[in-house]
């Protein structure tokens, strides 16, 4: 009882600021760039020493990595090895990314630089650098140039980042479409 609660306040305090979760997910062995955020309630996987995660990458909520494939289970019970076995693959995922929304990335994929991945997209193959990929399975839609001038076009973007909370939502309620 006591270790469940010592497990339990430990993952709160590591859940309660980016570079405290940073820093957790490294002494479990993941490779993890300065400047990445990591939202609540995002898994790296039981093999996080087999993640590597560039600079400046920014993780949404409920984004799930999985560094194994559970289907040798099958193959295991079907005797298809002398013992048992395990099916693993290494994330890579490059500098200054988005990664969407409960997104999920499966084992042996590298994600390159400058890459935006759209919410709930399932990333079951490798996606290059400067290109926005999204859906199930993810494919790259465009590059990040064109998704840049066609939001741009939309007038989607706002000068909010230096702005507190509530300066940004007056701002907001005024500016938004």
């Amino acid at each position: 009882m006591i270790k469940k609660i010592i497990k339990y306040v430990s993952i709160k305090y590591y859940d309660s600021s980016y570079e405290r979760r940073r820093r957790y997910l490294i002494k479990k062995g993941a490779q993890i760039g300065e400047g990445t955020r990591i939202r609540n309630i995002s898994s790296f996987s039981s093999e996080p020493y087999l993640i590597k995660v560039g600079k400046d990458v920014l993780f949404s909520g409920e984004v799930f990595m999985t560094t194994h494939d559970g289907g040798i289970k099958v193959l295991n019970s079907l005797g298809f090895f002398d013992e048992s076995n395990d099916k693993m693959g290494r994330i890579i995922i490059g500098d200054n990314c988005f990664i969407g929304q409960k997104s999920v990335i499966l084992p042996g994929v590298t994600i390159g630089n400058n890459v935006i991945i759209g919410a709930g997209s399932v990333v079951s193959k490798d996606i290059p650098s400067n290109t926005v990929a999204a859906g199930i399975p993810a494919k790259v839609i465009c590059s990040i140039e064109e998704y840049y001038k066609r939001n741009l076009e939309k007038g989607c973007f706002y000068p909010t980042g230096n702005m507190s909370s509530q300066e940004k939502k007056e701002y907001l309620i005024k500016s938004v479409k």
